[in-house]
């Protein structure tokens, strides 16, 4: 991710608020990966830098929904780019409650 310069879905995001302001803060036409959006608005304000650190985070949004699931998600965004993302249809991953794992 460092290489083509991109952070990924659920990337932990720090600015400024001169630059937040600057940029409008997130946009609200977006359902999901608003903070792609985001980013690609504080890059053209200037200096942008991806930091060395590691966090690490949980999987549980993972294990919660299926491969079926993912693999529908994935495609609607390869096909649909952002179109895919202004509406809140299709986008269960986001929205619906995590389903209950077998014990």
């Amino acid at each position: 991710m460092r290489l083509v310069r991109f952070l990924p879905s659920g990337t932990f995001l720090f600015c400024t608020r001169t630059a937040f302001q600057t940029v409008n803060g997130f946009d609200e036409n977006y359902y999901a990966a608003e903070e792609v959006v985001f980013v690609a608005a504080l890059k053209r304000q200037g200096r942008f830098a991806i930091l060395a650190e590691t966090v690490v985070t949980s999987g549980r949004k993972m294990r919660a929904h299926s491969f079926l699931t993912l693999a529908r998600l994935t495609a609607r965004l390869v096909f649909l780019g952002s179109r895919g993302v202004r509406s809140r249809r299709g986008l269960e991953y986001w929205y619906e409650p995590e389903r209950e794992k077998a014990k």
